[in-house]
């Protein structure tokens, strides 16, 4: 009872705080979800399943996402972002022993609350941008469509699951009223996000509703639907998004070519962007997530991800989890198009229906007893403690490096260095934290024109270089430091670094031309 109260505040909440994009946020989800298992684990009966069909592709999954770490081009992301995998993980093994209703109720509430926020928004905002795209609590338009493309897809599938049932039973026919207020709700903050990708997303999801019931389709609707359809997406193909998302795509598949086995790291699609790309347009995602999946962990950890899904989907499909199963293809076809999947509250989501859906998965169960029990328990103590521990920690240093740079902003750099040393006490594996020390460094040098704050602001850059090697601004500090001592050549190859990690900078290429034949002319 307790656990499921626990993952009924997860999904009642998680949505509400910036869809939970914040650390703070997921930090509160970790210890959350981490309670859960202390919970499972300290029951006086200890059982361990091994589900027959998902455990062993689930777990190739996160080895790759694990073992992607030690390849990646920001460590500090990719660490955080495989804390995140492992929320999902659990959240899915947690929502197997769910019913619909654990599920269904704060997705609802939550929906209900974000749409009548958006609907607030329209008529009260007075930044344009928001009035015209409106992102309610969370970050963009996009990542709000996705939320709802999930709801509107469980909400048409109970309107649907009614259908066949007594139409004169009062209790039925007041649910189906709210079901129908819900769902205009629901519809009227997806227009107000302009987000078609997620309109289509809902179209496919409906034919998967309908298939799944054993509707019958007259071909004449399936016709008008697809033409629908298709004036959308030519319409759509005229404005540039979809340039953009094409340069994207094209920056993915070069990230794959050249480490199609080991990734570019967890959550360091952004980092290594700019050293793909083919264009100036920048981007920290590749609006596509099995692109984005095999570019950041490699092409078998995305072939685990698909096998895993293929998996989810050859359980039995029942009057109670259709519903789900067309939410999950919904945003399964929006993917393609968008990354609001890998957005911590909608994959929140997206993991408890695929473990809801699944819940009636063969199984072997394993009763762990005796002096077993007893070892097993305390080692699995001491590894859910050490990872709330760990989370803890996360969030401090990251809280302590917040506030050097904004101490650092306001010129105050004894303050700002004392919390930024604070951070590393907390977390060494931040790069952001290094560079801002070197930022202070440099100003100490600037003010005093002591050699030495130079040398600390190298070693400081070189600390966040072996942590965020893509990070071309990194290699433009060093090649400022040894500019600045007059080490030309050194400079050199530090600015011919800062231009190879960004290949399309025109303000690289240029400075690095310029500066090349300054000390190589004749």
């Amino acid at each position: 009872m307790v656990i499921k109260l626990l993952l009924t505040i997860i999904l009642l909440t998680s949505p509400l705080f910036s869809a939970s994009w914040n650390l703070w946020t997921l930090t509160i989800i970790h210890i959350l979800l981490y309670l859960c298992i202390l919970l499972l684990i300290l029951k006086k009966r200890l059982i361990l399943s091994f589900y027959k069909h998902t455990t062993l592709p689930l777990f190739v999954f996160a080895f790759f996402c694990f073992l992607s770490i030690f390849f990646s081009h920001n460590i500090y992301e990719s660490k955080n972002g495989f804390f995140n995998i492992i929320d999902y993980i659990l959240i899915f093994y947690l929502a197997k022993n769910a019913d619909d209703k654990t599920l269904i109720t704060p997705v609802i509430i939550s929906g209900i609350i974000l749409s009548f926020y958006a609907i607030y928004q329209r008529i009260f905002s007075t930044d344009v941008l928001i009035a015209y795209r409106i992102t309610s609590f969370m970050l963009n338009p996009n990542i709000f469509a996705c939320y709802l493309v999930i709801i509107i897809c469980l909400t048409l599938g109970y309107i649907v699951k009614n259908f066949n049932k007594r139409i004169f039973d009062e209790s039925l026919w007041i649910k189906n009223i709210f079901l129908y207020i819900f769902l205009s709700l629901f519809l009227i903050a997806l227009f107000l996000t302009r987000a078609i990708a997620a309109g289509l997303s809902i179209i496919f999801g409906f034919f998967v509703l309908l298939y799944l019931k054993k509707f019958k389709i007259k071909i004449k609707h399936l016709v008008a639907i697809i033409a629908i359809s298709a004036v959308v997406l030519i319409f759509k193909s005229q404005k540039m998004a979809v340039f953009d998302r094409t340069v994207w795509w094209y920056s993915a598949v070069k990230m794959i070519g050249a480490n199609p086995f080991t990734g570019i790291g967890l959550s360091a699609f952004g980092d290594a962007y700019h050293k793909y790309k083919i264009s100036g347009l920048n981007s920290i995602y590749a609006h596509n997530i099995y692109l984005q999946i095999a570019a950041e962990i490699g092409i078998l950890g995305l072939l685990a991800f698909i096998y895993f899904l293929f998996k989810v989907f050859s359980e039995v499909k029942t009057k109670e989890n259709i519903p789900f199963f067309a939410a999950i293809s919904a945003i399964l076809f929006l993917g393609m198009l968008d990354y609001s999947l890998l957005i911590p509250a909608n994959s929140i989501l997206f993991w408890a229906m695929l473990g809801y859906v699944s819940r009636n998965e063969e199984k072997n169960n394993f009763i762990i007893d005796g002096n077993k029990r007893t070892i097993f328990k305390w080692l699995s103590v001491f590894v859910i403690l050490l990872g709330i521990y760990l989370s803890i920690i996360i969030f401090l240093g990251n809280r302590e490096m917040a506030i050097g740079k904004y101490y650092l902003d306001e010129n105050k750099i004894d303050i700002a260095y004392k919390r930024l040393e604070n951070s590393l006490k907390f977390d060494k594996l931040n790069p952001q934290t290094y560079i801002y020390l070197s930022n202070i460094y440099l100003q100490l040098h600037k003010k005093t024109n002591y050699s030495t704050y130079l040398d600390e602001s190298e070693i400081e850059l070189k600390k966040a270089l072996k942590l965020q090697k893509s990070n071309s601004q990194i290699y433009f500090d060093l090649y400022s430091i040894y500019h600045e001592r007059k080490e030309l050549k050194t400079a050199l190859y530090w600015l011919k670094m800062a231009r190879e990690s960004s290949p399309k900078s025109a303000y690289y290429e240029k400075y690095y031309s310029i500066f090349h034949n300054e000390i190589y002319k004749e």
